[in-house]
């Protein structure tokens, strides 16, 4: 197959890329490290009323907490393993809740893991017992460039919001928790070509080291005349992807740009186009505001047939949450004080008009504490009731709660 011969191309480079096995001469200045977080999460969930059904009680609410042990180990200068563990209980006000914070690989598709521990330890309903080995992984500074196997977080894009390319369980624009992203087993090597210039190599393994669960990717990172560019090819349960961005500054601007094209393993109707592009500024007065266009190919231009993505290779396995075509993306980010600080993003799907806006604010309580406020705002057409009793979507972000969550973190 295509794709197995992809994986096999992407190892034997691996292969020829690492050189000889020599440790380069960076020291590591830390031998080992010991050190996490405990975090509490307060949300409730506010479901709109769907028109034409009956009248019922909607709103639930949510306890989350977690708590994340993270460590390193540097045996040698040159040699480091890495490991997190995390524990998460969650108390739910019903159990036909679907609204989360966590951060897990409860999986849309493929997890990326080769083996893994069981997610969800005890579940009664209402209340959840989740555990995550999220990191387990040793790093070696070589000669030639970092190679890294095991348990990783492994990400791409630049793009504000929307990442194209960025398609190993990426969050989706409404998780709650984002601080750590979802590691996969992987071998990966990357090799400075020179100070501005970089070769990404990998081979990502899943379960069963099969195909059709596992990814390979290359990747090279480039800057001419001042401007960053990114090609990347890779394969990816059974798809193929072709992409890249580009990074530089216009004038007092900063501009940026992320595509992706997928061949969705044979499934032409299904292959897509996706793009991100946009400004940024950032003002004297500590706040940076961004305005972003995406492009989503893998979605539909008619609300009536939004219900029918949820079955597409993109929306599965792909990476893509969003169902329209066409998105306006503003953002501001505001430090008000040294302690307090507020963001504010908004999605504006142009065909139906609909918003998704998310508005938040962090207060340092000291060094190790933080105290988060924020929540979710919709507007849009709300869902109807059709014939024969199914809803009917009339927008896209209409159909989503409104959410308000406060949270308390403690690092150590």
């Amino acid at each position: 197959m295509k794709t197995t011969r992809s994986v096999n191309a992407i190892a034997v480079a691996l292969a020829l890329g690492l050189g000889p096995m020599a440790f380069a001469e960076e020291p590591v200045e830390a031998p080992s490290r010991l050190g996490g977080n405990l975090k509490t999460f307060l949300m409730g969930t506010f479901p709109k009323q769907v028109t034409g059904a009956p009248e019922a009680k909607l709103h639930s609410y949510q306890w989350f907490n977690s708590f994340r042990l993270n460590g390193s180990w540097s045996p040698v200068p040159k040699l480091n393993f890495e490991a997190g563990y995390e524990l998460q209980p969650v108390w739910r006000s019903s159990s036909a809740s679907s609204a989360s914070v966590s951060a897990l690989p409860l999986s849309r598709g493929a997890t990326y893991r080769l083996v893994d521990l069981t997610t969800r330890i005890t579940d009664n309903g209402n209340a959840i017992l989740y555990q995550n080995l999220d990191r387990l992984n040793a790093r070696w500074a070589l000669a030639s460039g970092d190679l890294t196997v095991g348990r990783q977080a492994i990400t791409f894009g630049s793009a504000h919001v929307i990442q194209t390319t960025d398609v190993l369980l990426p969050f989706s624009f409404s998780q709650v928790s984002v601080e750590y992203r979802i590691g996969v087993d992987a071998v990966r090597f990357q090799l400075p070509l020179s100070q501005l210039a970089e070769l990404d190599l990998g081979l990502v393994i899943g379960e069963g080291a099969q195909a059709r669960e596992s990814a390979a990717f290359a990747r090279v990172q480039l800057n001419l005349f001042e401007t960053d560019f990114v090609l990347q090819a890779m394969s990816f349960s059974g798809a193929r992807l072709f992409g890249g961005g580009v990074q530089t500054g216009l004038l007092e601007l900063g501009y940026g740009l992320d595509f992706a094209f997928v061949e969705a393993g044979g499934r032409s109707a299904q292959d897509y186009f996706r793009l991100s592009t946009g400004l940024d500024y950032k003002f004297e007065s500590d706040v940076m505001a961004f305005l972003e266009y995406h492009f989503n190919g893998a979605g539909v231009g008619a609300a009536a047939l939004y219900a029918g993505t949820a079955r597409r290779f993109s929306h599965t396995r792909g990476g893509v949450f969003l169902v329209g075509r066409h998105y306006l993306i503003p953002g501001v980010t505001w430090q008000l004080t040294p302690l307090l600080g507020a963001r504010a993003q908004a999605l504006v799907n142009a065909g139906d008009n609909s918003v998704f806006l998310s508005p938040a604010l962090s207060y340092s309580v000291s060094e190790a504490v933080v105290l988060d406020l924020g929540g979710y705002l919709t507007a849009g057409a709300g869902p109807s009731v059709g014939p024969f009793a199914w809803p009917t979507l009339k927008s896209e972000f209409g159909a989503y709660p409104a959410l308000a969550y406060a949270s308390l973190s403690l690092y150590f």
